[in-house]
């Protein structure tokens, strides 16, 4: 019995012993902050700045439908002209040529549950210039334009990602200057979708 119990204290002490330093959280430290501050520094000091996107932006009429549905379209989507500001304003990126093998920053999709929509992509990692001038401005910017000359401007504006110097996380996204979408609480996704009623 005492070879029992002398057992079962060593094994409880050596179990207490392993768990109780590994798995503490200091005073500050939460998942979305954690104490380590090399968790996400960048690979390389040198590299510029950028926020990860996947915006999907359905367009449907005022019974619900999607416009841009591909059995019964009301707009051709080749025939929509969406720009992103780049250095200077605004510069054209779609529709993009068959050639066009880069990673796309603006395509036009079927997605399971949305239908089909336009995705908005992050487009900073395009040249340093274009990063360097996003650190300044802290946003993305996207106009859409229909043959009819509607007009839809998307602003996705970001912060810095905890412990990083050039990461950053979408907070809020205005359409024609209306918020439409904020991120929630300790949440830093990147993926949403948007619906605009035209």
């Amino acid at each position: 019995m005492k070879k029992l119990i002398y057992l079962l204290f060593t094994a409880l002490l050596v179990l207490g012993c392993n768990t109780s330093d590994d798995n503490q959280l200091k005073n500050n430290e939460t998942i979305e902050n954690p104490s380590d501050d090399t968790i996400n520094d960048p690979d390389d000091p040198d590299r510029s700045y950028n926020m990860n996107l996947s915006l999907k932006i359905k367009f449907e009429n005022e019974f619900g439908e999607n416009i841009l549905d591909i059995e019964n379209p009301l707009f051709d989507a080749s025939l929509i002209d969406i720009d992103i500001y780049g250095l200077d304003g605004y510069q054209n990126e779609f529709p993009y040529s068959t050639s066009y093998t880069f990673a796309k920053y603006i395509s036009f999709v079927n997605y399971d549950g949305v239908g089909y929509c336009f995705k908005l992509n992050d487009y900073l990692f395009k040249s340093v210039a274009l990063q360097n001038i996003f650190h300044e401005r802290k946003w993305l910017k996207y106009r859409i334009i229909f043959p009819d000359a509607t007009e839809y401007v998307i602003k996705v504006e970001g912060l810095l990602i905890n412990n990083s110097e050039t990461d950053y996380y979408p907070t809020k996204i205005y359409v024609n200057d209306e918020l439409r979408w904020e991120q929630p609480v300790n949440s830093r996704s990147e993926y949403m979708t948007l619906t605009i009623v035209k």
